[in-house]
């Protein structure tokens, strides 16, 4: 077996494979950096309280003056889980009607959630 004619080597930040390792590295960095809120995040899966915003919604979509909706309360609405999944909210509305009236509307709601998106099941407005 022969020896090594340098059996020791200098290595330096200057050399060519140093330097293209650590550009690598830096660009992988700045990419992900500027990039950071574009990256897709697991969501997380709806719940009661998105059942009710979801609903709120719904109803004011359906009313005559939805600026003036007064909603009940998040913690005082009823919210359950219907036998074919989703969320049942039960709750009301305090708005104007055409006449400018301030009328009280109870409302039911039925949402199902495919993801973060609500779709609209059932919904009556008394």
């Amino acid at each position: 077996m022969d020896s090594p004619k340098n059996p020791e080597i200098e290595l330096s930040w200057r050399d060519p494979r140093t330097l293209g390792i650590a550009g690598a590295l830096a660009l992988v960095v700045w990419y992900a950096v500027a990039n950071w809120n574009s990256f897709p995040a697991t969501p997380a899966p709806a719940d009661a309280l998105d059942a009710y915003t979801a609903c709120t919604r719904f109803v004011d979509d359906r009313l005559k003056a939805p600026a003036s909706a007064r909603h009940q309360e998040y913690r005082d609405v009823a919210i359950s889980h219907p036998a074919g999944g989703g969320f049942r909210v039960r709750g009301y509305v305090d708005s104007q009607n055409s006449f400018g009236a301030m009328l009280r509307s109870r409302w039911e709601c039925e949402v199902a959630f495919e993801g973060r998106t609500a779709r609209l099941k059932h919904l009556a407005i008394d």
